[in-house]
């Protein structure tokens, strides 16, 4: 697995039409209500293009938003050995091929396990947990991917478990995240503890997704 983080215009552009699309759990975007205050619902290219211009000179105060992908790679050729090594433990798979990390302006970021892309906020001091947590989506699909169609699981029982299983961040890539913490979402504190409380005692990925289902299930 190769991560490259890049600035691509028109990919910044569908991020923010992928988060105006969205309901996403972790709370409303801030920048998106921004664009409503200035556009309304009118979600045109031309529109969407000058606001994001209008971001990154005026509220990110960013002149080249490569300098920020060329910043944001470094930052994680320093931790990419050592987090895909402990993520092969963990999940007992390697990713395969290339993942992009693209820069968006927005605060909320989207992504496509399909297409081998997710966004990080180009306003961060730091990517690595963004880029972490998301990739740890990648990992809890490929390895469960089959175990969910088993369970017949559906897509609000499988986005519970996948958020929760971040927690594993928290248990096992402290070292990698300086002093970052993932925090989680709303609701999901119970089972981010039973991650917990089942990761310390059998250390099997398996187990853990599986005690989720059945407690999701009731």
């Amino acid at each position: 697995m190769n991560i490259y983080f890049k600035y691509d215009l028109e990919k910044d552009i569908l991020n923010h039409r992928i988060i105006a699309e969205a309901s996403f759990k972790g709370g409303p975007s801030r920048i998106q209500g921004f664009f409503k205050q200035k556009y309304g619902d009118d979600f045109t290219d031309k529109n969407i293009h000058q606001f994001i211009k209008g971001l990154l000179f005026s509220y990110y105060k960013i002149d080249d938003p490569n300098e920020v992908a060329i910043k944001f790679q470094k930052m994680w050729n320093n931790v990419h050995s050592e987090f895909t090594k402990k993520a092969k433990k963990i999940f007992g798979i390697t990713l395969e091929g290339d993942i992009i990390v693209y820069l968006t302006t927005n605060d909320r970021s989207g992504l496509s396990i399909k297409d081998n892309f997710f966004f990080v906020n180009i306003g961060k001091k730091s990517p690595l947990l963004t880029a972490m947590h998301e990739l740890i989506h990648f990992y809890t699909y490929y390895k469960s991917k089959d175990r969910a169609k088993e369970l017949d699981l559906s897509d609000k029982e499988y986005y519970d478990i996948k958020e929760s299983l971040t927690e594993m961040l928290n248990l096992e890539f402290e070292d990698l995240l300086v002093g970052a913490k993932d925090g989680g979402y709303k609701g999901h504190e119970n089972l981010r503890e039973l991650v917990k409380q089942e990761w310390n005692q059998s250390k099997d990925i398996e187990k853990v997704f599986k005690r989720l289902a059945k407690v999701i299930r009731g």
